[in-house]
């Protein structure tokens, strides 16, 4: 990543499932900075059909995976939900959050709730960063996973086939990966168009 003005377009694929993973300069680093990753018809927060819904846990950013946890399935303790409080759950392998997911997106959610690790995961050397998402109208919002390294920090962008499905064969938008660092100040780090390639009728000869 050269700046914080790059231009990229995403292609998704209705119904499959969707990854990719920005890499930053070495110069750029990205540590003690939460990143989300969203999709939109336009800037302007217009709906359209596929929207997350408001108030309910839609996406995970793992921050910061950690570091020396004791690997297993631990439950995630998440409170903040005004009518119902989520639920989920995160694995640990090598000592590091590998991934999170959210059982029951709850409800009532007006801001990110506070999230810690359940049971007894050990005492890590850093500690885990974790943000359950919840959904705004007029955007999609994708999981993230933020690595820090010294050869130069990636960010991992995904959706579901379910969310991909969900989106109009007509659909056409833009996505944008915004950051917001330890001081509060918030950057766009890049963006782009949106392209979705509908998916076809399947072939019975093949299944």
């Amino acid at each position: 990543m050269a700046s914080t003005t790059d231009y990229i377009n995403l292609t998704l694929y209705q119904d499959e499932s969707s990854e990719d993973t920005v890499t930053f300069d070495t110069t750029y680093a990205i540590e003690g900075e939460k990143l989300i990753a969203r999709i939109g018809k336009d800037f302007s927060a217009t709906a359209f059909t596929g929207d997350d819904d408001a108030g309910v846990l839609v996406a995970y950013v793992i921050n910061n995976v950690g570091a020396a946890y004791t690997d297993g399935t631990y439950a995630l303790v998440i409170s903040g939900g005004t009518i119902t409080d989520a639920t989920g759950t995160v694995t640990i392998a090598n000592g590091i959050v590998t991934t999170v997911s959210i059982t029951n997106g709850g409800s009532g959610y007006t801001s990110q709730p506070t999230v810690t690790i359940g049971g007894s995961p050990g005492t890590p050397t850093t500690a885990a960063d974790i943000s359950l998402i919840p959904g705004v109208a007029g955007y999609l919002t994708l999981n993230g996973k933020s690595e820090q390294d010294a050869a130069g920090d990636t960010y991992t962008i995904s959706l579901s086939n379910t969310k991909t499905g969900a989106l109009p064969d007509d659909f056409s938008g833009y996505w944008d990966l915004v950051g917001e660092d330890s001081t509060g100040k918030t950057l766009r780090h890049m963006q782009g168009e949106v392209f979705l390639e509908k998916s076809i009728t399947k072939i019975s000869s093949f299944t």
